[in-house]
């Protein structure tokens, strides 16, 4: 085997080895980034769910008197 193909060889394998490890390196931070989008989306719901509830609680309170004071 010439000197020249053994050199394209061992360039396309160090390639596709970079290219491999590049693709898994992508892989990850992406499913790394996804796990801290759906935290952060819970935690912004949990939230929003318990201003709901106080807002809830805050209108049951307001029509009780409402209907009091009509008396």
């Amino acid at each position: 085997m010439p000197g020249l193909e053994t050199a394209f060889y061992i360039v396309g394998l160090v390639f596709m080895g970079l290219m491999l490890l590049l693709v898994f390196a992508i892989l990850t931070a992406v499913l790394v980034i996804k796990s801290k989008i759906n935290h952060l989306h819970n935690t912004i719901n949990e939230k929003v769910n318990n201003v709901k509830d106080a807002a809830a609680k805050v209108t049951a309170i307001l029509g009780t008197v409402r209907h009091f004071v009509k008396r």
